[in-house]
């Protein structure tokens, strides 16, 4: 994870749901903005997909607070040359 960050920024809260499942806050030293991020396995992440799998939604799922599944829905992008 280190390569995903910045050099002014570092992760201040990661949430793990198991191998290849996780969603980071990060704090940059410089603005203090913060930032969330995620790589979840089997899903590709676009803008429309994060809004749904964020780092709230993950941290709910893993306290059982929240949904425990959710359905993504992604169009075909096979394409022919």
């Amino acid at each position: 994870m280190n390569y995903e960050l910045r050099p002014a920024q570092y992760a201040c809260e990661l949430l793990s749901g198991g191998p290849k499942n996780y969603a980071y806050r990060t704090i940059d030293t410089v603005t203090g903005r913060t930032d969330t991020d995620g790589k979840f396995r089997d899903i590709t992440l676009n803008f429309n997909i994060k809004q749904l799998v964020n780092f709230d939604f993950v941290g709910n799922m893993i306290l059982g607070t929240g949904e425990s599944t959710v359905t993504v829905h992604t169009e075909k992008n096979i394409k022919r040359n």
